[in-house]
């Protein structure tokens, strides 16, 4: 992450050494960073500095009278607080000195004599960690608001299960509130917030790791070598983030289909929306399909809801992907080999009018007894473990919001086909701002196959 220095001036740096000069030197290296500086000639002087003071970031020498650098370094990790960044400036070359200000808790070391520039870099990357430290302390506070909004729009879903009852949209209250319970998690924000934080982290630490790997510090931390904590630990990240782009969507689904708040519209790019739906949805279809799309670079912007259109294709195409899986499981167990086609096409009538989008899988289909009902609230023809039945009765009061339609075509063992039909304009009233989509990057191959 990218750190203007005007940014810095919220960080009180700390320089400890015994030397005047060096205090002077390190000084005039960090003036343009607008740090808040205190400088101090002994370990005690630095400590009480630390305890009257908030400091963020320490670059202390090793041999020094009273209390060296390491006795130091211990006494704030043990003592004072465990979120300061501390560098170690040092002449020392023994290693094992090294090594034992690392294991004391600093976060870096550099050898004199240095290279300017270089210590330049490492002081302003402890200068971004510890932004990073204030970032998180703010960012809790905002979870803390948004754990109460979670909590008012629970609340205002509950209050909208009686009129969904009456409209006959779910079977009832009960199988909403076990719903709510299983898949709404109140951590996940808080979750999300740590592990963006832990990415940014790791970024910092990982060349320490290599660092430490290379000069051959390998042995077991806990019950892992520390090369193998460094291939895992961003995959680790990874999956936490996953995890909870997975639950925001689940959340999502249910607040749009609960809330009267339908959102604001805008003119947009349809062959963007389902470009997006794609992205979102790339790890259930991959495995699994190859995917055409024929696309329309003449398409007609149209008058919709960006977020709510896409939440409708992410629905469209995880059923689509579900569907071929189930069918190549199915074929996989007989010994036959099958590989699913998920296809989408994208058509605008050139008057303008109205634009047409076809998803269409080769999957395991549906009875003709199930169309009838597949709109209904909390219908699935999935396994209980693995669909709620609310995708596609949002999709379509979401489509129906937009005054389109959707209707479906599917026959059992060979697939199924959703058809949406949208306006262009919503109203007389659009008619002046209607418009073409602009040419970019979702025009310039609008007819490809994607393979695995």
């Amino acid at each position: 992450m990218r750190i203007p220095s005007s940014g810095f001036s919220e960080i009180s740096l700390l320089i400890v050494d015994d030397e005047k000069y060096n205090i002077m030197l390190l000084e005039n290296l960090v003036k343009d960073m607008s740090v808040n500086i205190f400088a101090s000639f002994s370990g005690k002087q630095a400590l009480e500095i630390i305890e009257n003071n908030e400091v963020d970031v320490v670059i202390t020498n090793i041999e020094m009278p009273d209390l060296d650098g390491l006795q130091l370094i211990s006494r704030i990790r043990e003592n004072v607080g465990k979120d300061i960044y501390i560098i170690i400036v040092t002449a020392l070359e023994e290693l094992a000195i090294k090594v034992k200000g690392l294991e004391l808790g600093a976060n870096d070391y550099i050898t004199k004599p240095f290279d300017l520039p270089e210590l330049k870099s490492r002081i302003r990357i402890g200068i971004r960690e510890a932004l990073l430290k204030k970032e998180l302390i703010s960012s809790n506070r905002i979870l803390e608001k948004r754990e109460k909004e979670l909590s008012h729009a629970i609340e205002e879903i509950k209050k909208n299960q009686a009129m969904l009852i009456q409209q006959g949209k779910m079977a009832s209250l009960g199988i909403l509130s076990a719903g709510i319970a299983h898949e709404i998690n109140n951590p996940a924000a808080f979750i999300n917030v740590n592990a963006t934080t832990m990415e940014k982290w790791w970024m910092l630490f990982a060349p320490l790791f290599d660092r430490a790997i290379e000069m051959g510090i390998d042995r077991e931390l806990g019950f892992e070598k520390l090369s193998e904590m460094r291939a895992k630990f961003p995959k680790m990240i990874q999956s936490l983030k996953e995890g909870v782009a997975r639950i925001s969507i689940i959340t999502n689904a249910l607040r749009t289909f609960a809330l009267s708040d339908r959102g604001e519209k805008q003119w947009v790019d349809m062959n963007q929306i389902v470009e997006q739906a794609l992205v979102m949805t790339k790890n259930r279809y991959k495995y699994h399909a190859d995917l055409s799309i024929e696309c329309d670079p003449q398409a007609p912007k149209i008058y919709v809801n960006f977020q709510k259109l896409v939440q409708v294709f992410v629905n469209l195409i995880i059923n689509a992907a579900d569907a071929i899986k189930e069918k190549k499981d199915a074929m996989t167990v007989g010994g036959e080999f099958f590989m699913g086609l998920l296809s989408i096409r994208i058509q605008g009538e050139s008057t303008g009018g109205k634009i047409s989008i076809g998803v269409t899988d080769n999957g395991i289909g549906m009875k003709a007894d199930f169309l009838s009902n597949i709109f209904d609230p909390f219908f699935t023809t999935k396994h209980p473990d693995r669909g709620s039945g609310l995708g596609l009765s949002i999709v379509y009061g979401i489509i129906e919001d937009h005054n389109g339609a959707i209707s479906v075509e599917s026959k059992e063992g060979e697939g199924t086909t959703f058809t949406i039909i949208l306006p262009v304009k919503e109203n007389d009233k659009d008619a002046d701002s209607y418009g073409r989509a602009e040419p970019n990057d979702y025009h310039d191959n609008c007819q490809r196959v994607y393979g695995k």
